[in-house]
């Protein structure tokens, strides 16, 4: 099986169970590491091993900052080490990048839409602000803030996934 296939497989159906159930099953992130390595490993010996269980670290370590912080949840860190043994690490800070990108601008939409323009921008610009006035990256809560959102990060990681993959003709 070719490893775009299968690493497509895998992220969309993280992205179904994600906005299915909330949550993106210990399974299907493993059978995507054990599969991402075990092609790696069947196609190119122990450079493929190696390359993909750096992918492998590089996609959990990539997101285990904001998983400690509690700004996403364990499943979406496993999703992109996932991810990282599929496609090794140079693809998977590709795919991670676009799907920052995209999981930026989608908890932008999911906030406007709840909360509207004026408030989501004041409670951006205030976090922004605790931060520069704090030094701190990760201010925490705000004490006006309003309740936070639920992001289904598993649809970005996939979609995140699927546009690098294209972008870089694969």
């Amino acid at each position: 099986m070719d490893v775009t296939w299968f690493v497509l497989t895998v992220v969309l159906g993280g992205a179904a169970s994600d906005m299915s159930r909330g949550l993106i099953p210990n399974w299907l992130t493993a059978a995507g590491v054990v599969g991402g390595i075990g092609l790696h490993t069947v196609h190119g010996g122990l450079d493929g091993f190696l390359a993909s269980f750096a992918g492998l670290c590089l996609g959990i370590a990539l997101l285990i900052g904001l998983y400690v912080c509690g700004g996403m949840g364990a499943g979406d860190v496993k999703l992109m080490g996932a991810v990282g043994s599929c496609l090794g690490p140079l693809g998977v800070v590709h795919a991670a990048l676009v799907t920052a990108v995209l999981g930026g601008m989608y908890a932008l939409v999911l906030a406007y839409r709840r909360w509207g323009i004026r408030a989501t921008s004041r409670y951006i610009a205030t976090w922004y602000l605790t931060a520069l006035l704090t030094s701190r990256a990760w201010p925490g809560a705000i004490s006006d803030s309003p309740s936070p959102l639920v992001l289904r990060y598993g649809v970005a990681i996939a979609l995140g996934t699927t546009l690098s993959l294209w972008w870089r003709g694969q």
